[in-house]
């Protein structure tokens, strides 16, 4: 399981293979992550990384920012803090 901190919501939640993306996980701990398409396309689940490492569950139509992630497909590989 790998630590991840919403630092606006002031909380945390333990991820898992079986969590899925970022976004699964928010959403099962009670955290709201703006969100369209679930596929990595819209970009309505940008989300800005504070710290840790990631990689994607599929390759994002266009990746975002550098420092940013799409929560709807994205995964931890270590520990993350996200802003939200």
């Amino acid at each position: 399981h790998l630590e991840v901190t919403f630092a606006r919501s002031k909380r945390c939640a333990a991820w898992s293979p079986a969590s899925g993306s970022l976004l699964d996980l928010a959403e099962a701990a009670g955290i709201t992550i703006p969100s369209g398409c679930r596929t990595g396309n819209c970009g309505t689940c940008l989300t800005a990384v504070q710290s840790g490492m990631f990689d994607y569950l599929v390759q994002p139509g266009t990746p975002p920012e550098k420092g940013s992630c799409l929560a709807c497909v994205t995964r931890p590989k270590s520990a993350l803090t996200l802003d939200a």
